[in-house]
């Protein structure tokens, strides 16, 4: 989580937690006016399937309430190819919870 806070550069406030991560991305106070980026170089946490499905969850409820905003947008972008490999990990991640 220390990592993704500082990749995100999430305030000091920041709770190091799931929760706290939802909290941040839904409000964007913390930054200063305008739409958000955020460019992913690579896909996150791809070596633990939970979190990352927790982490694309956050990201999709976000996207869903600043998609209705007008003040801002948040714009999230992962590199070519990483829609497969995303499956690839959930497809994964499904199959060993069952």
């Amino acid at each position: 989580m220390p990592a993704l806070a500082k990749a995100l550069e999430l305030p000091d406030y920041f709770g190091r937690n799931w929760d706290a991560l939802e909290e941040c991305i839904r409000d964007l106070a913390w930054l200063p006016e305008g739409d958000v980026a955020l460019i992913h170089e690579d896909v996150p946490l791809e070596n633990d399937p939970q979190a990352l499905a927790t982490y694309l969850s956050i990201l999709s409820g976000a996207l869903r309430k600043w998609t209705a905003a007008r003040n801002r947008r948040l714009l999230v972008l992962f590199p070519p190819g990483a829609e497969e490999r995303v499956k690839a990990v959930l497809l994964r991640f499904r199959g060993s919870e069952g």
